[in-house]
């Protein structure tokens, strides 16, 4: 009998394991996250700086992605020599995500675009499509 006790116990902690989620996302305590997609043809952006902080620039058409503590950002992208394309502030909370887009038009400089991301999941039989628009002046 206790062994049955015992393993209805591992039963019921395993299962409520399961149905709980994670407020922070999976994420560092007191963390947020942000995701950036460059939207430009490579090499317009040579530096990109998260409040001061060289990061990678990630390859035209990809993504990277980086924990931050949580509160106010500033990303920046800066071409070759140093002149700013585009900058943009943002605040992200505890277990809260962002999206930042390198994107615009190449000739005026670009843009940086932060969109929020609930990081909903969706049903096993949807799925998930988030449209941002980086075109300048629309």
């Amino acid at each position: 009998m206790p062994l049955r006790r015992g393993l209805l116990m591992l039963l019921l902690a395993a299962s409520v394991a399961c149905g709980s989620t994670d407020p922070s996302g999976g994420l560092p305590p007191g963390d947020a996250q942000l995701a950036i997609l460059n939207a430009l043809p490579e090499g317009t952006v040579a530096t990109l700086l998260l409040d001061d902080a060289a990061l990678s620039v990630p390859a035209s058409g990809t993504r990277i992605s980086r924990v931050v503590p949580a509160g106010t950002h500033r990303l920046e992208a800066r071409a070759e020599g140093g002149r700013i394309l585009s900058s943009a502030q943002f605040a992200v909370s505890v277990g809260g995500r962002r999206t930042a887009i390198l994107g615009g038009a190449v000739i005026g400089g670009g843009a940086v675009v932060i969109a929020a991301d609930t990081a909903s999941l969706p049903r096993a039989t949807e799925v998930k499509v988030r449209v941002i628009n980086t075109v300048q002046g629309t």
